[in-house]
C-alpha cells in the first residue's frame, strides 16, 4: 500500500473514531468538530487591545468600522482549565459565547449551545448570576459558575479599553 492508499482509508477512521468517542462520553459531535473562528462575524479583521496570562481582547472591526470585541480567556474550574471566547456587540452586550477548549471529562455539557446560549443579550447591566439569569448544568455546576463569571469579566475588561 502506498501513501495515498493509507491516507484514504485513515481520515474516514480518524472521523468515525472521533463520532465514536463523542456518542460514548455522551457528547455532541459537533462539539468534537472545528469551531469557526468568528461565526458570527464573518470577514471581520481583529485588533489587539490588550493582553495579559489568561486574557486577550480585540477590536473588532469590518471596513474599518468598530463592530464590537472578542474576549479569549482561560477560566479555571474544580476539572482544570478550560477555554472561552466572548464575542460582544459595541455597546458591550454578549452576542457569543463559546468554550473553545475543554480538555476534562467532567463537566463537559458546558460546552453544549442549551448552554451557552444563555448568554446571548447580557449586558454590563446584568447580573449574570448562576441560578438566577443563568440556569447551571446538573452535574456541572462548579464550571457553569466559571463560565458564567468569565462572561461577566470579559464584559468588564472591554469596557475598560
Amino acid at each position: 500500500m502506498n501513501f495515498e492508499t493509507r491516507t484514504i482509508f485513515l481520515v474516514p477512521a480518524v472521523v468515525l473514531l472521533l463520532g465514536t468517542m463523542a456518542a460514548f462520553l455522551g457528547c455532541d459531535e459537533s462539539a468534537v468538530q472545528e469551531m469557526p473562528v468568528l461565526s458570527n462575524y464573518p470577514g471581520a479583521k481583529r485588533a489587539l487591545l490588550y493582553e495579559d496570562k489568561k486574557n486577550t481582547l480585540y477590536e473588532l472591526s469590518n471596513s474599518d468600522i468598530k463592530i464590537g470585541y472578542v474576549i479569549d480567556s482561560e477560566v479555571v474550574s474544580r476539572s482544570g482549565p478550560f477555554q472561552i471566547r466572548v464575542t460582544l456587540s459595541n455597546d458591550y452586550v454578549v452576542t457569543e459565547a463559546k468554550v473553545t477548549s475543554y480538555p476534562a471529562q467532567r463537566g463537559r455539557q458546558v460546552q453544549f449551545p442549551s448552554f451557552t446560549d444563555q448568554f446571548k443579550g447580557k449586558g454590563p447591566g446584568d447580573a449574570i448570576r448562576l441560578g438566577r439569569d443563568i440556569d447551571a448544568i446538573s452535574g456541572a455546576t462548579i464550571s457553569s459558575r466559571v463560565m458564567a463569571d468569565g462572561v461577566k469579566k470579559s464584559i468588564q475588561l472591554a469596557r475598560r479599553y
